[in-house]
């Protein structure tokens, strides 16, 4: 969960990790309660190859320094 929380929020930027990892608790949250509770990380896993396929840098963006 963590290697996908820094992929998402694009590698060396804290903040776009931070931010990718409130919104996969709140995605995993949802899909346990709706869904059903083996779906948590499957709905995961699907937001983290729905941010690669529309936004390859990840959330965080360009460049980090």
């Amino acid at each position: 969960m963590a290697f996908v929380a820094v992929v998402m929020g694009t590698l060396g930027n804290v903040m776009g990790a931070l931010i990718a990892s409130l919104l996969m608790g709140v995605a995993e949250s949802f899909g346990i309660q709706y869904i059903g509770a083996d779906s948590g990380l499957i709905v995961v896993f699907a937001m983290l190859l729905l941010t690669l396929a529309f936004k390859p840098t990840g959330l965080g963006g360009g460049r980090v320094r």
